[in-house]
C-alpha cells in the first residue's frame, strides 16, 4: 500500500484517545484532537448526570454479542463497555472485571456460563445494524439461546432489563461513541424498546 500512496496504520487495540491524538499529530491537528476529547469527556459526565434517575447506583451491566460464527461473546475492554463502565455509570460483573484486568477485549462463553458473566442489565449487540429484534436473520441465530433456561432465568431477563442495539453501538469510532451518548439516556429509561437507527418503533 505504501507504493500507492502514503499509508497510515492504526492499532485497533489503541484507545479512542490514542488514535485521535495519533491522527492529530499526523495531520497537524493536535489542538483539534485535544479539544474534541475534552468536549467528549464533558459530554460523558453530563450524560451520566442526565441518566442518574434511570438506573440504581451500583448496578452492573454486561454486553453480549452473538456473532456470525454462532458463538456467544462477552465484551470486556472494547466497544460499548467503554461507555457503560464509568464511575457515575455501570460497573462490570466480577467475571467481566477480571477479564478487563487481564486485558481481554472480549471472550467467548457457553450458554451455561451466562449466569456467571451477566450483570443487572444486559445489552445485546444485534446481528443487524438497525437492531431489529425480530429481523429473520438475527432472530434465527439468537432464538435458540434466548429460549433456553440459561437465558430465561437470568434476573436481568426476568426484570425486563435487556436492551437490543445495533452493531454500531459496539464500534470504537468517534462518531459512534458520540452517537451512543445521545441515544443511551432514552434506552436506559426504556430498556426493552426495539430500535431502528436508534429511533423508537
Amino acid at each position: 500500500m505504501n507504493t500507492i500512496a502514503p499509508t497510515i496504520v492504526l492499532d485497533r487495540d489503541q484507545t479512542l484517545g490514542s488514535r485521535l491524538r495519533t491522527l492529530g499529530q499526523i495531520f497537524g491537528k493536535e489542538h483539534e484532537a485535544e479539544h474534541w476529547l475534552i468536549r467528549y469527556d464533558a459530554m460523558v459526565e453530563y450524560m451520566w448526570e442526565v441518566c442518574k434517575d434511570a438506573f440504581v447506583p451500583g448496578e452492573t451491566a454486561t454486553v453480549l454479542v452473538y456473532d456470525n460464527d454462532d458463538r456467544l461473546y462477552v465484551m470486556a475492554s472494547q466497544g460499548l463497555p467503554n461507555t457503560l463502565y464509568h464511575a457515575n455509570g455501570f460497573s462490570p460483573s466480577l467475571e467481566v472485571a477480571a477479564c478487563i484486568e487481564q486485558g481481554e477485549a472480549f471472550i467467548s462463553i457457553e450458554e451455561r456460563d451466562l449466569e456467571r458473566y451477566v450483570g443487572d442489565r444486559i445489552f445485546i449487540i444485534s446481528a443487524t445494524r438497525d437492531g431489529y429484534v425480530d429481523d429473520p436473520t438475527s432472530y434465527e441465530r439468537e432464538r435458540s439461546w434466548m429460549e433456553s433456561p440459561y437465558w430465561r432465568d437470568l434476573p436481568a431477563v426476568c426484570n425486563g432489563k435487556v436492551s437490543h442495539v445495533g452493531q454500531h453501538w459496539n464500534m470504537e469510532g468517534a462518531l459512534e461513541r458520540m452517537h451512543v451518548l445521545h441515544a443511551l439516556p432514552e434506552l436506559l429509561r426504556n430498556p426493552t424498546m426495539v430500535t431502528r437507527d436508534d429511533k423508537r418503533i
